[in-house]
């Protein structure tokens, strides 16, 4: 197939092509300190102050609260697949084109996780008694907050900054001062702009090659056992791929239409039921493989 892409495609700066997202969250880790439970531990033992520490898990066994965690975490890693990383403080970068789907995806996420929080409150009461069996002589009516504390520990929300640009700079300084600084800043947005195509090249690295390799190890005598998202995780990342393109790289790009093109009329059926059609995926997943570029930065 051939596909012209235009390589002279005005590219717009960074900051008109990403937002900054911060995804904040807290919940109830039901995790707490026994300090008697502790000095028993130590003097039973012999052993000094701060060589060992009771934590009591205070709702073991709970499955509505794992079920919350699960899908807190779930949230998180959609999130980070979804961005690529700023800098330490938690701030993630949001390509504009991803921006609608983030919205969709991780707003819904957290409407149905918050729906769980739920489901486990109404639990909460249950788990409260059936703690005093689990926790025996551990068990401390204090470890267990009033329903509404619970419920106020528990939020995730997202927040979205523009990304600074080095026109922001306004200092009292010497012309030469201000040069140095806007000229590393500019520096670390190129940083940033490389990181961005390079995180996106590694998401499809990753899923190209567990594709490759379910593929491959199918006929073996201990197949593996092939699910939808073997092909949805490759046609995700292609359009990752058109979204998060910060720089028009062509080379992404036609990867993108190469990726497209091996995954027509493919699907967990097809490729269980067709080894035909498992040789040619493969075949064309580990050429796509080939063409990717590496890495070193």
């Amino acid at each position: 197939m051939n596909t012209a892409i235009d390589i002279h495609r005005h590219v717009a700066p960074l900051h008109e092509r990403v937002t900054l997202v911060e995804l904040s969250r807290s919940r109830w880790g039901a995790t707490t300190l026994d300090k008697e439970a502790t000095k028993k531990l130590l003097a039973a033992n012999n052993a000094r102050n701060g060589a060992a520490r009771v934590n009591k898990s205070v709702l073991a066994g709970c499955v509505q609260l794992d079920i919350v965690n699960k899908y807190y975490r779930d949230i998180y890693n959609r999130h980070a697949y979804m961005t690529q990383a700023f800098n330490d403080s938690g701030l993630r970068v949001l390509c504009n084109l991803m921006y609608p789907e983030y919205t969709k995806v991780i707003s819904g996420m957290i409407t149905e996780w918050n729906g769980l929080v739920e489901d486990f409150l109404i639990a909460y009461q249950f788990e409260k008694l059936e703690a005093q069996n689990v926790q025996g002589d551990l068990y401390d009516p204090a470890d267990y907050p009033d329903e509404d504390v619970v419920r106020g520990k528990f939020d995730i929300r997202y927040k979205l900054y523009p990304m600074p640009t080095s026109g922001n700079w306004a200092l009292d300084m010497s012309s030469d001062v201000t040069e140095d600084i806007v000229a590393r800043f500019n520096a670390d947005m190129a940083d940033i702009e490389t990181r961005l195509l390079g995180d996106t090249w590694e998401h499809a690295r990753k899923v190209l090659l567990n594709m490759s390799t379910q593929l491959g190890n199918y006929d073996l005598k201990d197949r593996p056992k092939l699910y939808d998202t073997l092909v949805t995780n490759v046609t995700d990342v292609a359009e990752l791929m058109e979204k998060c393109n910060p720089t028009n790289d062509p080379k992404m790009e036609m990867a993108r239409i190469e990726i497209m093109e091996a995954m027509r009329g493919v699907n967990k059926d097809a490729l269980k039921e067709d080894r035909g059609l498992r040789t040619e995926t493969k075949k064309a997943v580990d050429t796509i493989l080939s063409t990717l570029p590496t890495l070193d930065f």
